[in-house]
This record gives C-alpha cells, sequence and structure tokens, in this order.
C-alpha cells in the first residue's frame, strides 16, 4: 500500500464524527487522511494516523476539533493543520516524522482570536518547526495555554509565532522543551506580555504599542536578526 491509495476521512459540513481506537493510513488522494470543514465535529483519540499523503488531520473553516491522545505520523506534508479554526484542543499526541510542520495554525482575517490549548505532546523529528501559528492580523488569546510541548530533531526546533496581535495578559510557559521565535508581533493596548527568566527567545518585528506592557524577567535571553527591530508606539 502507498499514500493516496483512498480519499481519507470527512465530516462534512454540520456533520459530527468520534473516532477512538482507529488505525488510519495510506490515505490522501483528497490532501488528508481526516478533515472536519466548516461547521463539522471531531472527537479524534487513542488513534494512529500514519502514511498520509499530505496532512494527518485538516480542520478548516471554525470546524471543532478536539485531538487527543493520538499518534500522528509518517506524513507527507503537516501532521496537523487548521486554517480559520480558533478554539485548537490538541494534547497528549505523539507527533513525528512528519515531512514538514508538526502542528501548523493558520487563521485568516476573520476577527476571532485564536485560543489554543497545546499542551503534553510530543512533536519530534518532524521537518520544520514543531508547532507554527500565523493569525494573519487577527488576535492571540490563551499563550499561556501552550504547555509542557517536548520534542527534538525537527527542522527548527523552535515554537512559531507569526503576525500575532496579542489583546490580553499574556505568558510564555517554560514548561515547553522548545525556545519561542516571534515574527511580526503586535501588543495592543491593555495588553502585556511576560518573558519568564530562563527563557530564550529569537525574534523578528516586535511592535509594542501605547498602553501596552512588555515584561523581560532577568535572565531571559532574547536574540534580535541583526536587520530586524523592536518598535515602541
Amino acid at each position: 500500500p502507498l499514500a493516496r491509495d483512498w480519499s481519507g476521512i470527512g465530516i462534512t459540513n454540520g456533520g459530527t464524527a468520534v473516532i477512538d481506537h482507529a488505525v488510519v493510513k495510506y490515505g490522501g488522494a483528497s490532501d488528508y487522511l481526516v478533515r472536519v470543514d466548516t461547521g463539522g465535529q471531531l472527537q479524534l483519540t487513542n488513534s494512529t494516523l500514519q502514511y498520509g499523503d499530505r496532512y494527518g488531520v485538516q480542520g478548516l473553516n471554525d470546524a471543532i476539533l478536539e485531538i487527543r491522545d493520538n499518534v500522528i505520523e509518517n506524513n507527507g506534508s503537516y501532521g496537523i493543520y487548521y486554517t480559520d479554526v480558533e478554539d485548537v484542543i490538541i494534547t497528549g499526541n505523539t507527533i513525528q516524522d512528519n515531512s514538514s510542520f508538526g502542528i501548523m495554525i493558520t487563521d485568516l482575517d476573520d476577527d476571532k482570536p485564536v485560543n489554543p490549548v497545546i499542551q503534553n505532546n510530543l512533536i519530534q523529528n518532524n521537518g520544520n518547526n514543531p508547532i507554527y501559528i500565523s493569525t494573519d492580523g487577527d488576535g492571540l488569546v490563551g499563550l499561556s495555554s501552550i504547555i509542557n510541548n517536548q520534542g527534538s530533531g525537527n527542522g527548527d526546533d523552535k515554537i512559531y509565532l507569526s503576525l500575532l496581535q496579542l489583546m490580553n495578559d499574556e505568558t510564555f510557559n517554560l514548561t515547553n522543551g522548545f525556545d519561542f521565535h516571534l515574527a511580526r508581533t503586535y501588543l495592543l493596548e491593555g495588553s502585556s506580555l511576560l518573558i519568564p527568566s530562563g527563557m530564550t527567545v529569537t525574534s523578528d518585528d516586535v511592535y509594542v504599542r501605547s498602553g501596552a506592557y512588555w515584561v523581560l524577567e532577568p535572565g531571559v535571553t532574547w536574540m534580535m536578526e541583526t536587520t530586524d527591530h523592536i518598535t515602541i508606539s
């Protein structure tokens, strides 16, 4: 058997599914092993998803997904790929040996902030970053809910956060086994970002708006590219 031998499992608009103790593999003729479309709901637990052509799990456009205690491995692109899915629950999974990102979350400009609960995952030996989140101008809340994710051997062992607009009081969590990278991050008025002691952060551009607070505790290592900058306005 080979990837693309069959299409994959699709939960279409308004559909609801529970997948538990399943093995799903060698699919992906439609890019995914399991996909949830607009308005669909999926609870995926205790299962193995492997050898898909592109994505292990794909969620689209306000789909509701709960991904717990699975093995997602050896897929041809991302292990988990969400587009415009704001409420994210990904806990207790092993996500490994995928050709690109372990977890990729992109949120287009729909005025709905992303709320990621990404906890207790082992993310290792993937082709790119273990976790990549880009909100493309929308907000992000609950940054401190990215907790205790471990792993090594990824193409870039950093949690990569791009085009974020932080709206509330946020804190990076030291329990993750990865450093963080900030790319074009905005701290909006009334928000704050605390970087705890002992953390290493790399960054591109960071913008701190009037009325926002950016706090680095003693012992933080902050590294910037030579062409990038911090703007306070």
